[in-house]
């Protein structure tokens, strides 16, 4: 899913069959020169609480993400 808001776009990508979500932020979505990227990786019931308080916040859906996130900026620590 994702969502956005007036300074921030919100993106969750399904891994490990659903159970666990990988979520980028990005701040000023819209300006290529400030914008900033964060990663984590969140379990589903912290998911269903964050757009919920994003959403009871103002942000609106914008995109349904179905595939896992793959690209260069983000590769995931396993221990």
């Amino acid at each position: 899913m994702q969502l956005q808001t007036s300074a921030l776009q919100i993106d969750f990508y399904p891994c490990a069959g659903g159970k666990r979500y990988v979520k980028r932020i990005i701040w000023h979505p819209t300006e290529e020169l400030s914008q900033m990227t964060a990663f984590s990786t969140c379990l589903r019931s912290d998911v269903i609480d964050d757009i919920n308080q994003y959403m009871a916040h103002g942000a609106t859906v914008t995109d349904l993400n179905l595939e896992p996130y793959v690209d260069s900026d983000y590769s995931p620590v396993y221990c």
